[in-house]
């Protein structure tokens, strides 16, 4: 740290010093816990549902899939199911760390 001839100004910049560090260990655990909560995600409900999805898609004749991905139902879906799975992940994470004391 950069030495200050005065008392104040030197403890001012000690002061932002432990400000900023706090800061940036506050944001650094955030982004951890946001990429945790998405590997989690990926891990334990994207993937059985796109298993299970892909499963039943292949067992929907061609002619009424050619439709449903034509007007679009497909991707509504993902897009729903997607926002249920985050919902749902972060119920079960966030939750925790709430009731922890």
């Amino acid at each position: 740290m950069i030495k200050f001839e005065s008392e104040l100004v030197g403890g001012i910049a000690a002061m932002l010093d432990k400000l900023v560090k706090a800061k940036v260990a506050l944001w650094f655990g955030r982004i951890l816990t946001a990429l945790g909560l998405g590997f989690a995600a990926q891990q334990f409900i994207y993937e059985p549902l796109i298993d299970q999805a892909i499963g039943y898609w292949h067992a929907v004749p061609a002619t009424l899939a050619a439709w449903v991905h034509a007007l679009g139902i497909d991707t509504g879906a993902s897009i729903i199911l997607s926002a249920y799975g985050i919902r749902g992940v972060e119920r079960i994470f966030l939750a925790r760390r709430d009731n922890t004391p």
